[in-house]
């Protein structure tokens, strides 16, 4: 009877560098999965996925009002003296607002609603998934 050939520390390094090669690869693809679900998941909550009707309702007001869209330091200025006592805003503040890129607190909010004469149904209404652009 033939006894097996013993295994040489060659074949041993081979088969072994290969099972790690897989198991490194595995490792790399699970991690690429578990990224790519976050990022999915965080975008799904991100406040700002989802498209608010103000920078819309913004530009008409002031249109109405101004009859061109002024520069965001005047808007922010004639913002300030409106909210007589309340916390003054910045014109990068009201840049962000203009763009949708953050929401005015209540107060300030409240400001807008009665300097521009908007509608608080339509600021509050259901809000639209943004589109990948």
């Amino acid at each position: 009877m033939l006894s097996p050939r013993p295994r040489t520390d060659y074949t041993r390094n081979v088969v072994f560098s290969a099972l790690y090669r897989e198991i490194y690869s595995l490792k790399i693809l699970i991690f690429i999965i578990l990224i790519c679900t976050l990022i999915k998941v965080t975008e799904q909550f991100n406040p700002m996925y989802f498209e608010s009707p103000l920078p819309g309702l913004l530009r008409a007001a002031i249109w109405t009002r101004y009859r061109k869209i002024p520069s965001n330091a005047f808007l922010a200025r004639q913002f300030n003296l409106q909210a007589s006592g309340g916390k003054a805003v910045s014109q990068e503040s009201f840049r962000r607002w203009m763009l949708g890129d953050s929401m005015p607190e209540y107060e300030h909010l409240r400001t807008l609603i009665g300097w521009l004469h908007l509608d608080a149904n339509q600021i509050f209404s259901a809000p639209s998934k943004k589109t990948a652009t």
